[in-house]
C-alpha cells in the first residue's frame, strides 16, 4: 500500500581526475542501491554514510538513506532523512518522492494528520502521480475514522460514568435508607424496653402496696 519511490544514480565514467568527489560519491550511493535491491539494508546503510561523510547535502544519498531506514522500521530516522533531502534540493522530483515517503513514514506511525500534509506537499510538487493521490485520499479516510471512533468512545466514556455515578447514588441511598431504618428499629426496642421496665416498676409498686 505505501509503496517506497527510490532515487538511482546511474554508472557514470568520468574523465581521469576529473569531479573524483563526485565519482566515489556516486560509487557509494551505487554500491548502497544494490545492497539494498539485495535487502541487505546494513550494508545500503554503510554505503549511503560513506557517500554522505564526502557530501553531507547529497539528496540523493539521504533520500535513499531515508529508505534503507523506512525499511529497517527506523520510522523516525527515516523521516528524518526525508525532511533534510527536501530542503537539500530544488528539484521539484526529488521533493516529490522526499514528501510522498515522509506520508509513508507518518501512515506506518499512525500520524494521519501529518500524512495529509506531507502528502499535500508531494502534490504541490508533482500534481500528476496517482499514488500520492490514493495515499491522501486514504491518509483523509482514515483520519475521518479515527475522529468518529475517539467520538464514540468518549461518548461510551462518559454514559459509563453517569452509570457508575447513578449506581454510586444509588448505593449511598440505599445504605442511607438502611441506616434510617436501623435507627427506627433501634428506637422502637428501647421503647419498648423502657414501656417494660414501667411496666414492671409499676407492678413491683402495686405488689408493694398490698403487703403493706
Amino acid at each position: 500500500m505505501y509503496m517506497l519511490k527510490y532515487c538511482f544514480v546511474l554508472s557514470i565514467i568520468f574523465p581521469f581526475g576529473l569531479f573524483s568527489q563526485e565519482k566515489e560519491v556516486n560509487n557509494h550511493i551505487f554500491d548502497g542501491n544494490k545492497y539494498a535491491d539485495k535487502k541487505v539494508f546494513d550494508k545500503a546503510e554503510i554505503s549511503y554514510r560513506k557517500a554522505l561523510s564526502k557530501t553531507p547535502e547529497s539528496s540523493k544519498a539521504l533520500y535513499n538513506l531515508g529508505n534503507t531506514h523506512y525499511n529497517e522500521k527506523h520510522f523516525d530516522e527515516a523521516s528524518q532523512r526525508y525532511f533534510q533531502t527536501q530542503k537539500s534540493t530544488n528539484n521539484k522530483s526529488q521533493k516529490h518522492q522526499a514528501f510522498h515517503n515522509m506520508g509513508n513514514v507518518f501512515m506506518k506511525k499512525k500520524e494521519y494528520t501529518k500524512a495529509i500534509e506531507a502528502y499535500k506537499n508531494a502534490l504541490r510538487n508533482n500534481s500528476t502521480d496517482d499514488e500520492t493521490r490514493y495515499n491522501y485520499a486514504l491518509a483523509k479516510e482514515l483520519l475521518e475514522k479515527e475522529k468518529q471512533s475517539k467520538k464514540e468512545n468518549d461518548k461510551k466514556n462518559k454514559d459509563k460514568k453517569q452509570d457508575q455515578k447513578k449506581e454510586n447514588k444509588e448505593k449511598e441511598d440505599q445504605k442511607q435508607n438502611g441506616d434510617s431504618e436501623n435507627k427506627e428499629n433501634d428506637q422502637k426496642r428501647n421503647d419498648k424496653s423502657d414501656k417494660n421496665e414501667d411496666d414492671g416498676k409499676k407492678t413491683n409498686q402495686k405488689k408493694n402496696e398490698k403487703s403493706k
